[in-house]
């Protein structure tokens, strides 16, 4: 018997929660932050990248690969459009590091 709210067929070790019962929850947190559906999952992305460009050596087209983009270009127009800074003058600017 699967749990409640989590689908059955998920991989051993992955959690797939039902949207049906997450849509009541997403859509109160929206309207609390007063974002919408797109502007929130574009966020949630950008603070997804900044915690590996902060804490770890890897490089952005690595990170580019882990967020799921096609290319490491698409990532960088992506964060760039959503931050106004490129990726690495972001982790520049964490480490205390300047480019000119």
């Amino acid at each position: 018997m699967a749990r409640q709210g989590l689908r059955p067929h998920a991989p051993r070790g992955e959690v797939r929660p039902d949207p049906r019962l997450l849509a009541p929850t997403l859509s109160a947190t929206l309207t609390c932050a007063g974002l919408g559906t797109k502007e929130f999952i574009d966020r949630r992305v950008i603070l997804e990248a900044n915690r590996p460009l902060a804490h770890s050596g890897q490089s952005a087209a690595r990170i580019a690969d882990h967020l799921g983009f096609p290319s490491p270009s698409h990532c960088s127009t992506f964060y760039h459009r959503g931050t106004e800074q490129t990726p690495i003058t972001f982790r520049d600017t964490v480490h205390g590091h300047s480019r000119r």
